[in-house]
């Protein structure tokens, strides 16, 4: 078999040309490759005397895809293990797309924010915000919560059980009791102004130059915040109207700042959705029972 026609059946889709084409690339990791289609679904797996490592064989065999254009697998299964293991070590999702917005609903636009913008992504942050993806925001949200707790607390065993065996006659009950309230009132007007600050964080009244959207008809209905830091660029935000949920808006958006990149690229997740970002192409860094940071490198 010549190189051409191999390499032409492994654009076609052919697991055999295919697998051969991974494995002379993995070869110097001492790795061999097998791969197999279920459901419409390329499965590759890989192993060798040691636990094969996961980011560096998914980088690649992502890259080696995606440069043959293939157009007969959308979603590809990798499983590693040592060889002669029965159970794998690992395994890894990711998704074939060749350019971003290949897959964008009849309609829809994915361009970058400008400051026209910033009314209706204010109201998609404050969405955002409300449906509790800001894993920060909700511990945030339970400090005002804490602080009644507190002060209530304090005003009954400290001030009012007092004032109520001290009082000695009318006059003095009356004005504890108002400096009580006057204690309330300005917990309350405390608890509105830290409401206050904490929604001005979310608003976007910053530098809006980060920000990707998706728009229908004029109407953002998507948007995505990437944040450039030092060494290494992190997804913000990440947010698609309810009504056009799972149409593959988050992952145009994920991948175009993947595009934008050759630097590490970062994201904290819940565990609920760490997946989406696995099939994206991205590993886990850290993680724990609450978040999952997630993190791909373009090597």
């Amino acid at each position: 078999m010549t190189q051409k026609p191999f390499r032409e059946l492994a654009k076609q889709g052919n697991v055999k040309a295919l697998a051969l084409l991974l494995q002379v690339g993995l070869q110097t990791q001492g790795l061999t490759v097998k791969a197999a289609i279920q459901r419409g679904s390329l499965l590759i797996f890989i192993e060798s005397d040691e636990i094969p490592e996961e980011q560096t064989s998914v980088n690649f065999i992502r890259h080696s895809l995606m440069d043959l254009g293939l157009k007969s697998f959308h979603l590809v299964k990798i499983y590693g293990r040592r060889r002669g293991a029965e159970e794998q070590a690992w395994n890894h999702e990711f998704e074939i797309e060749a350019k971003s917005n290949s897959h964008l609903p009849i309609g829809c636009n994915l361009r970058k924010a400008t400051n026209p913008d910033k009314p209706e992504i204010k109201k998609l942050v404050l969405q955002y915000a409300s449906e509790g993806q800001n894993t920060r925001n909700n511990f945030l949200s339970l400090i005002p919560v804490v602080g009644v707790a507190i002060l209530i607390y304090f005003l009954f065993t400290r001030v009012i059980d007092p004032a109520m065996e001290s009082a000695s006659d009318i006059n003095l009950l009356n004005i504890k009791l108002m400096l009580i309230f006057t204690d309330i009132f300005l917990a309350i007007a405390l608890i509105f102004i830290f409401f206050g600050l904490k929604i001005s964080t979310l608003l976007p009244n910053f530098d809006i130059s980060g920000f990707w959207v998706i728009e229908y008809e004029e109407k953002i209905i998507a948007f995505g915040e990437l944040k450039q830091f030092n060494r290494f660029l992190h997804i913000n935000k990440l947010f698609v109207s309810p009504n056009w949920r799972r149409r593959g808006l988050g992952s145009v958006l994920v991948k175009r700042f993947m595009e934008e990149t050759n630097q590490p690229l970062y994201v904290i997740s819940l565990p609920k959705l760490a997946k989406f970002y696995t099939r994206l192409g991205f590993v886990t860094s850290l993680s724990s029972a609450s978040i999952i940071t997630l993190v791909y490198e373009d090597k």
